[in-house]
């Protein structure tokens, strides 16, 4: 899906005479684009290299590279991505559960 966004990019680059105010840009993908892209990341690259053990841990995705950290503490993989690309979007995800938090007493059986 990134790969695809990647080329259609590149195959609406402006002609080289436009003026610098009429050059097309892409929109920005929206909080549902973003979401999807880094749940579709997650499934099919990461996700496949997980072990048990990093149950419960948490990986914090760019959504715009596909590059991604992973630690205990969400707080610190942000900090580590955001470090190595400045301009990352990050997206959080807490292996083996569909929500990084619960409120309350709900719980629920982690799986990979």
């Amino acid at each position: 899906m990134i790969d695809a966004l990647a080329n259609a990019a590149a195959s609406i680059a402006p002609l080289q005479s436009e003026p610098e105010a009429t050059k097309m840009t892409l929109p920005k993908p929206g909080p549902e684009e973003r979401a999807a892209l880094a749940e579709t990341l997650y499934r099919e690259r990461i996700r496949p290299t997980l072990t048990d053990a990093d149950i419960g841990r948490f990986i914090i995705i760019d959504v715009n590279s596909g590059e991604y950290e992973i630690d205990d503490d969400d707080a610190q993989a942000s900090y580590r991505l955001h470090r190595r690309l400045p301009d990352a979007f990050g997206y959080g995800i807490r292996v083996g559960y569909t929500a990084a938090y619960f409120f309350g007493g709900y719980h629920e059986e982690p799986k990979l």
